[in-house]
């Protein structure tokens, strides 16, 4: 599911590192409780106008005291690129991405997503905006005493957010998101995920051509397409980010 809000120093033109984000997460999930250290990279972004790219973005998860760098990943998201593309004449977007890959240990999947794409559009100017996509994704499931399953579905995503003004260096959002999932191979009739996020933060340095942030953050995620009968986690983050 895309994320509606990046917060990132604007420019007219320009191409290269797009920054990163590092932070400490409790999580609390269907399996109990654990430390995790995230981190969250833009290798390559590139900006036009109102258009924008990043080429190979990726996030990991991994668990905090455990010894096998393998055995600690917790979690993997990464993609081909992903952007949004805007219209001169008009504050709607449209956002795409394009080869994702979604692992996560404690749900037992792998998602691979072939291409989303979307509109996003404004609610109430540029503080609430909503965005309407479609997708198609392959879920291969991981159960520890059965043989892997294989659910193919055709997404609905919806997300609503809402952002303070980017021109002060305190800020808040909350983002809501909904992906109902029509089945098209697989048990599962319906697919339904759904998430939401809050952050509260301080700009440190808000400078032309660079953003040092920290935040708090709170994250719910539930989905019904897991190893678990209905999977659910408690996500609360402490961040600091810096973006170009």
């Amino acid at each position: 599911m895309y994320t509606l809000f990046v917060l990132s120093a604007p420019s007219a033109l320009a191409a290269g590192f797009g920054g990163a984000h590092l932070g400490g997460t409790a999580e609390l999930d269907a399996n109990g409780a654990e430390f995790l250290l995230e981190l969250d990279v833009e290798p390559v972004r590139s900006t036009e106008g109102k258009n924008r790219v990043v080429w190979a973005p990726f996030e990991v998860a991994m668990i905090l005291g455990e010894s096998n760098p393998v055995a600690s990943i917790d979690r993997i998201e990464l993609s081909v690129l992903e952007g949004t593309r805007g219209f001169e004449t008009s504050l709607v977007q449209a956002s795409y991405s394009a080869g994702s890959l979604d692992y996560d240990v404690e749900a037992g999947f792998l998602d691979i997503t072939a291409g989303e794409g979307g509109i996003r559009f404004p609610i109430w100017g540029d503080l609430i905006q909503g965005q309407l996509g479609l997708d198609l994704r392959t879920r291969f499931l991981f159960p520890e005493e059965d043989n892997m399953n294989v659910l193919l579905s055709m997404g609905i995503p919806f997300e609503i957010g809402a952002h303070t003004p980017q021109d002060r260096p305190q800020f808040a959002s909350i983002d809501i998101g909904v992906r109902p999932g029509i089945r098209l191979i697989g048990d599962t009739p319906m697919t339904f995920q759904t998430y939401s996020k809050t952050a509260v933060g301080y700009a440190i340095v808000q400078a032309s051509d660079v953003e040092i942030k920290t935040a708090l953050t709170y994250e719910f995620h539930y989905d019904n397409a897991t190893i678990h009968p209905r999977y659910w986690a408690h996500r609360f983050n402490v961040g600091f980010a810096v973006l170009f």
